[in-house]
Parts: structure tokens; sequence; C-alpha cells
């Protein structure tokens, strides 16, 4: 027998624990790989432009999933040195298991902008970002600290500051533009050079896609510490019509894919997991023909030639009168001017003067409470259909309103995106009626050369 054969073998075995610690730590190896698949840095690279609307979701993942593989590791070190804890080797890597998938189809899934709150039903993520829709070549929203589509600033006013507060829905909130191109911005842009009266300005966009006059009023009421020396609160119709998804006392219900709950921990569960995204998209599928019949331009026009005493529309302008009245009285009691701006729909620019109707109630609402009304409808008519000669020649031609507006699509296009959300052009257009207000009501001092637009539109207020 030759010496290599008398050579004795290598007969150990590996044991059962030990094979199982070496699948936990493969397990580990494919969590921590999947981190290197899932993160904002591989999502820009594959995501494009959109990709920075899941950078959240996606950094989150990539955070738990790095945690996630290290405790993987210390369990397998467990499993394979004590077996006293198998059972917490057992229930760990079950519960991690249940918390990676979650993120994995959080990260799938991403986060709306709004997020749930228990008092307005939803509010915007804080400092976050999110492509402009529609979109725009890197248009993005950005939303500060506090959750406005607004630069950073403090809570405490600085000395000499001018700020107000400027409530509304999607139109003030800035659908289609950035923060810069918002109404609310261009007004600190035009009074930045030009105010002799205040040395910075800070209007504070406080609007929100989708808020009713009850939601702005809780707003303004969580406002008020940072102290605004004007409130100007931006109404839409839909206004009128949409509180019926929005109220509970209305019929309403869940409303941007935000889940309704009278529990911060359950809405938390509920909209801010994985589980939680998919169960919340999944039950509004079932109800997106009811909301877009409800917010449809038709229902809006409905309402328009019905009067607020109307019975499919009454308990609605009751709820926005009501929650109008405690503005216009948070305003009293801080001692605080407010004006109400009046935002049209387009069908509203031409045609019979019965659909202005529900501008004409607000109006007198507002008088009836010593506030100031800025009525949009006949700025953005006499802006968009500013030749007289060719408007009279069209109907001389047997033109009908309908036809009219269609030979003017492309300049309504260019003050609206749609039916009421106005372009850049539209903000700044209602920027300069806004500071024209300020003009006359003495909160800010233009000198005659600021510009012709503002200081001649003083002397309309």
């Amino acid at each position: 027998m030759s010496e290599v054969e008398n050579t004795p073998r290598d007969t150990r075995r590996f044991t059962g624990r030990e094979v199982g610690a070496f699948f936990l730590v493969l397990i580990g190896l494919a969590v921590l790989g999947s981190a290197l698949l899932v993160n904002p840095w591989v999502s820009k690279m594959t995501g494009g432009a959109t990709a920075i609307d899941r950078a959240d979701v996606t950094m989150g993942y990539f955070v738990w999933a790095l945690a996630i593989a290290a405790t993987v590791f210390v369990l397998a070190r467990t499993f394979a040195r004590t077996p006293k804890f198998d059972g917490v080797v057992l229930v760990g890597m079950l519960v991690l298991g249940v918390v990676l998938a979650d993120r994995l189809l959080l990260a799938k899934l991403g986060l709306p902008m709004w997020r749930f709150d228990p008092d307005v039903h939803y509010a915007h993520r804080a400092d976050t970002a999110r492509t402009v829709y529609p979109q725009r070549d890197g248009a993005l929203y950005y939303f500060n600290a506090h959750g406005h589509h607004d630069d950073d600033f403090p809570v405490e006013k600085p000395r000499g500051e001018l700020r107000g507060a400027i409530l509304g829905d999607s139109v003030t909130m800035g659908f289609g533009v950035t923060k810069d191109e918002t109404y609310a911005n261009r007004v600190e842009q035009i009074l930045g050079g030009v105010d002799r009266r205040s040395s910075s300005h800070q209007m504070m966009n406080l609007g929100v896609h989708g808020y009713s006059t009850s939601q702005e009023r809780v707003v303004l009421e969580r406002s008020l510490d940072f102290q605004p020396d004007f409130i100007s609160i931006g109404f839409c119709l839909n206004d009128v019509t949409e509180p019926v998804i929005l109220e509970e006392e209305l019929g309403g219900y869940d409303y941007h894919e935000v889940v309704k709950s009278s529990n911060v921990l359950a809405g938390w569960l509920t909209n801010e997991t994985g589980f939680g995204r998919l169960h919340a998209r999944l039950a509004a599928r079932g109800r997106t023909l009811d909301e877009e019949r409800l917010a449809e331009v038709d229902r809006i026009r409905e309402m328009a030639l019905a009067s607020t005493t109307d019975p499919r529309f009454e308990k609605s302008w009751s709820h926005v009168f009501t929650n109008l009245e405690r503005v216009y009285e948070i305003g009293r009691e801080q001692d605080t001017p407010v004006v109400l701006l009046v935002f049209p729909f387009t069908f509203q620019l031409l045609g019979d003067d019965a659909l202005r109707a529900p501008q004409r109630a607000l109006a007198a609402h507002a008088k009836k409470h010593g506030v100031d009304v800025i009525d949009f409808t006949p700025i953005f008519r006499d802006a968009i259909f500013d030749d007289p000669g060719l408007l009279g020649d069209l109907r001389a031609r047997g033109y009908d309103d309908d036809a009219i507006a269609a030979f003017f699509t492309r300049r309504v296009e260019e003050y609206f995106y749609d039916a009421d959300h106005p372009t850049p052009i539209g903000h700044e257009l209602v920027a300069r009626h806004l500071v024209a207000w300020m003009a006359a009501r003495g909160l800010v001092e233009l000198p005659s050369n600021a510009g012709a637009l503002p200081v001649a539109l003083a002397n309309r207020y």
C-alpha cells in the first residue's frame, strides 16, 4: 500500500446548525445586494426625471436594507453559536422579512406628495420634491420644512419683514408651476426692490391641492405663529362642489390616495407603509369614476347656474360661507386685513352673465363682513379677449361664445393650463393685482417709477 493511500482523510461534516447559519448569511448578502440595486442613485440612472418622485422611498429602502442585512448577519452568528436563542432568530427573521417586503413594496409604489394629517385629512410632505405635473423638463415642486410649496423661512418673523398668509387650493399652491412662478412668490419678487415700507417680504404659500375652505381655515389657525400682516384666501368654484369629496358630513371619502383615520398610528400604518399604500391604491380604483363625475367642469357649470339655496348645493354653500366667516373673524381678531381672491373657470370668461352668479354671491358675502374681494373673472377676460374690435367682428359674423372661445384658444392657453389652473403668465397677472391691492391698503409703499401696472391698479382697490 502506498504512502498516499495511508494518509488519513478529513472526514469532518458540517452540522445542520452551521448549514443553517450559512444560509442566513446568504440571505443577508442577498439583502445587501438589493440595497445596491434599489437606491436613489441607481433610480436616477434608470428612472430619468421622475426618479426624484421616489427618491425618499428608495433612500428609505437603501437604509432599511443595510440595517436588515447587518441584523441578519448577527442572527446568523447567534444561530451558529447559541441554540437557546433559536426562537428569537426565527421570530427575528420573520419580522425582518415582513419589514423588507413592505419597504420594497413602498419603493415600488412610492409615496404621494401628500401625507396623512388627522385634522385636515392630508398635507404636503415637508422637505420633499416632486416633478411638476403636467410635466415640464426640469420643473419641480419643492416643499419646505413647513410643507409649503415655497422657499424656506423661519417661524419667527424678522424685524422689518412683511408677511402674507396666502391660503388656497391647487391654484394658489401652483399646479403646473414651480414655487418661483406662483403668484405668492411673484409678489415677493415684484416688491423686492421697490417697496419702501418693508425691508423684506415673505408671502407664505399655504395652498394645497384640493383643499376646501374648512381645511384652509385650519391651516390659517396653525399659521398664526408666523405673524402674517395680511391674509388672502384664494377661492375656486370647485370649493363648492368638491367638499362632498372631502367632508364626511357631506358624504366625503378618501382623497389623493390618503386614507382618513381618527387614530394617528392607524393613519400612519395605512398611509406610510408599502402594504398600506397598496390597499389605498386598490381602494381608490373603485372611486375614480365618482371623483371624476363630481369634479368635472359640467358639474361646476351646473352649480354656477344654480342659486346658493338650490337644494343640490345649499349644504355646500353653507359650508363655504361658515368657514369663510371664520377666516374673516380671525382677521378681525388679529387686526389683520383679509382679501378674498376669486378665480374663474375658463367657461365663465365669455358667456351668459348668469354663469358668474357665484362670484357675485361671494362678493356680497365678503362685503357683508367688511372684506375686500378681487374677482379675477373680468381681469382674465380683459387680458385674454383684449381686442374689442375683433370680438365685435366675430359676433357680427354670428360666432357664439363657445366659437369665440375656440377662436381664442391659443390666447386662453397662454393663461390657463386647463379649465382653472393658471400658467406662469396667469400667476403673474394675479400677483400684480394682489400687489396693487396691498399698495391701496397701505401694506406696501411703491415709488411712482415702480412699474405702471401695480401703481395704476392701486386706484382700483
